[in-house]
């Protein structure tokens, strides 16, 4: 397993804010699949099975099992993660600016579309590596003025070149799907 940490801008001085990506597999397999979770924070127990994922994950590299690299994002959103009220998590929408943390992200289809266009032929595997270079060198030509943008591209730059891309998500208030609802009129 290799850990990195891609450093976010910092909305105050003194303070830091990072995305942990986990990479198992072989670095340079044929393939990638990456998987995130909790993008809306809130989600937590797509947290929960990201963190346990990791162990198996790191079991089944332990032993040589792998064939693609898998890219494991388990806390997606450390931004909107810190965003509690009253040991209440609401990580669904940033408090400065009100985007939701699930949208906006940068759309580079255009700008990858024009640059490859002309390159493009009959070979779908080098048709994907063009459009996954183009798309790379697009997204490294991104800056970010808000941590929400920088948290955005740190996303947008490990997916970008993925095979599968998979998020965990659920619903945020699960309790609510296996309490029995109380009983009206009856005492």
């Amino acid at each position: 397993m290799r850990h990195q940490v891609h450093p976010l801008i910092a909305p105050v001085p003194g303070t830091a804010r990072q995305i942990h990506s986990f990479h198992f597999g072989p670095e340079q397999a044929d393939g990638k699949i990456y998987i995130q979770s909790s993008l809306h924070a809130d989600e937590l127990p797509g947290m929960l099975v990201a963190w346990h994922l990791k162990l198996r994950l790191a079991e089944l590299a332990a032993a040589g099992r792998l064939r693609s690299e898998i890219v494991l994002v388990p806390v997606a959103n450390p931004v909107g993660l810190e965003q509690v009220l009253m040991d209440i998590p609401l990580g669904r929408y940033e408090l400065e600016s009100g985007q939701n943390f699930n949208r906006l992200f940068v759309d580079l289809s255009e700008e990858v579309g024009n640059h490859v266009e002309d390159l493009l032929g009959d070979d779908p595997r080098r048709n994907v590596a063009l459009i996954r270079t183009a798309l790379s060198a697009a997204l490294a030509a991104q800056t970010a003025d808000t941590q929400l943008q920088s948290q955005r591209l740190v996303l947008q730059r490990l997916a970008c070149n993925a095979d599968m891309v998979l998020t965990c998500i659920a619903i945020s208030k699960p309790w609510r799907t296996c309490t029995p609802r109380p009983r009206r009129g009856r005492r």
